[in-house]
């Protein structure tokens, strides 16, 4: 539903990253490497101590996510684009009903779940929904999303062990065969012989090769050479186009944040690949030396 989570997953190290070095505490009280964070048993586990292990455990992840916030920053601020709390509360609300449906009772105790298994709080899960949100809003200014985007295909297929089993069936269908019920009695696929080798319907984005294969046949058309795949060979059929009007509101809604999210990715893939990012401090350099932590 959202972009991939290592894009703005943000720990704890995050934080003490956007903070200038051992700062002031949030008392008032100075900070440095030797601060005693914890004792066990006497032994002083220190700020410094705590940080190292961030550092090597999650620095370069997270340092890749904040490079990735600023990277999304200068280009909201550059296009105008932004996010309101309004938006937000309706991201949350969506995500609270997907994790526990029309129950609001169910949903917000599963949303408390899933913050505490990713280690987050309400505040943090919004911080990344806002960056999720902007790089969403700059992807579809520069390529929305429209209905041919969400049109359907619903194909056929035989699923064969062999070319030779594949090319035999071929010929059966050249001489006017029943492709359903050749898939139900031939096919080497128990789920394709259970249901005459129906397939969901699927947009572009979804089956990106089996969409080429029918891109542009007519209902009924079939491949004419057996197409070779990990398991084997299989024959597809177009069975039927379904337009983006015939899609109810819930199935749009999905699949219009399907295609949305996959062009957030590319277009923070394609971000980076323009933007200058250096690194005058390799973390490496930050670190103690092995065994001194």
């Amino acid at each position: 539903m959202y972009v991939r989570s290592r894009v703005f997953s943000v720990t704890i190290v995050g934080a003490l990253l956007t903070t200038s070095a051992f700062a002031q505490g949030t008392q008032g009280t100075p900070t440095t490497p030797s601060t005693v964070m914890a004792e066990v048993n006497g032994q002083p586990v220190t700020y410094g101590q705590l940080v190292a292990r961030l550092l090597d455990a999650q620095g370069e992840p997270t340092l890749e996510a904040l490079v990735n916030r600023a990277i999304v920053l200068q280009a909201a601020a550059r296009e105008h684009v932004a996010i309101t709390n309004a938006e937000i509360d309706q991201r949350v609300a969506q995500f609270k009903q997907l994790l526990g449906g029309p129950d609001p009772a169910r949903a917000a105790t599963n949303y408390a779940q899933f913050l505490k298994a990713n280690g987050l709080t309400a505040a943090q899960h919004r911080d990344q929904l806002i960056y999720t949100m902007l790089t969403e809003k700059l992807a579809l200014k520069a390529n929305p999303v429209s209905d041919a985007d969400l049109e359907r295909v619903q194909i056929r297929y035989i699923a064969c062990n062999t070319r030779e089993k594949a090319q035999e069936i071929l010929r059966e269908l050249r001489m006017r065969a029943d492709f359903e019920q050749l898939a139900r009695r031939e096919s080497d696929d128990p789920k394709a012989r259970e249901d005459g080798g129906l397939m969901e319907p699927f947009i572009r984005l979804q089956k990106p090769k089996m969409w080429s294969y029918v891109a542009e046949f007519s209902p009924g058309q079939y491949t004419h050479e057996p197409i070779q795949v990990s398991s084997g060979w299989i024959i597809i059929r177009l069975d039927r186009r379904l337009p983006a009007a015939g899609l109810r509101p819930q199935e749009r809604q999905a699949l219009v944040q399907f295609v949305t999210s996959y062009r957030a990715n590319n277009w923070l893939t394609n971000a980076r690949k323009t933007a200058k990012v250096t690194y005058p401090t390799p973390l490496k350099n930050l670190l103690p030396a092995s065994g001194t932590q």
